[in-house]
């Protein structure tokens, strides 16, 4: 069945909209924090908490909590283009006290990813980059398929998500620090 035979509709926007079933407008296929597998708060923002140019490199740093809600205590993003011309991406979480969280991190690649102990490696035409963590929570390389799962799903030929996924005990925090480089 189609979209629209089963009831949605692409500019229902609500939090309980079909749209974001849909494989390619949802969180969990994009590089964003997604906590517990569940959609983003439509109403929620990412707050800007400002802007760095230092030694380390250039970046910024934002709140997401409002756009995690009730799953997270609190949840900070810093993303940075390092010196050395590597992106970095550190997530702050804290699972409520009541809860555990599972944190993911992921992003869709058409490269070929090859899950090792420490990263993931992809290769794309003759290139290669690196995909590292750090974190003193134990977490998981991963790799999930792009593919439809829904009849009115579009193909993704040739790409795959790779990332990483925790489990945050209930009451905890945890820093998680993803590196992209050659």
């Amino acid at each position: 069945k189609t979209f629209k035979e089963i009831g949605g509709s692409l500019w229902n926007k609500g939090q309980k909209s079909r749209r974001w079933t849909i494989l390619r407008y949802n969180n969990q296929h994009h590089s964003t924090v997604t906590v517990n597998d569940a959609p983003h708060k439509v109403k929620g923002e990412a707050v800007v908490e400002g802007f760095f140019d230092d030694e380390r490199g250039r970046g910024m740093t934002m709140d997401m909590k409002n756009v995690l809600g009730s799953h997270v205590k609190s949840a900070e993003r810093t993303v940075m283009m390092r010196k050395d011309k590597s992106l970095e991406v550190c997530d702050k979480i804290v699972s409520p006290d009541d809860k555990p969280v599972l944190y993911s991190w992921r992003m869709v690649t058409s490269a070929e990813p090859k899950v090792r102990k420490n990263g993931i490696v992809l290769k794309s035409g003759g290139k290669k980059m690196k995909l590292r963590a750090q974190s003193g929570q134990t977490f998981e390389y991963k790799t999930w398929s792009a593919q439809p799962k829904e009849s009115y799903d579009e193909p993704n030929p040739g790409v795959i998500i790779v990332g990483i996924e925790a489990e945050i005990p209930a009451g905890g925090s945890s820093d998680f620090v993803v590196t992209l480089s050659k």
